[in-house]
């Protein structure tokens, strides 16, 4: 029993030392990383606002997001790279993503109400 005990404690041991967060330095360059993200979402939603092929704003929304998500790849090689955890580099990518569309949003409020 106490081997079991002290093979589980052993096993255990590299989990408890993993990083819990991404540091600033990381995060602000992966942010750095995810403009072209940013400017991917203005372009395109600029563009079908535009545009006649708006059906829904919620269809045109994902539509949107699913074409620029290859630009967020630059974000995850990095985080990868520098050794973060899956769960810390989602964490990561959902923030930019977040930020990023908040931003999208905003742009395409500024535009001449030409749709509606």
């Amino acid at each position: 029993m106490r081997r079991c005990l002290l093979l589980a404690a052993v096993l255990a041991a590299p989990v408890a030392h993993a990083e819990s967060a991404i540091s600033a330095a990381d995060l602000q360059q992966a942010r750095s990383l995810g403009v072209s993200y940013r400017q991917c979402l203005q372009d395109t939603l600029g563009d079908r606002y535009l545009g006649s092929e708006a059906s829904t704003p919620v269809k045109l929304a994902g539509d949107v997001e699913r074409s620029c998500e290859p630009q967020l790849m630059p974000v995850q090689h990095y985080l990868s790279a520098r050794g973060y955890a899956d769960q810390l580099i989602r964490r990561a990518v959902v923030d930019i993503k977040a930020r990023a569309d908040g931003a999208a949003i905003a742009y395409v409020h500024r535009l001449p109400p030409y749709r509606y």
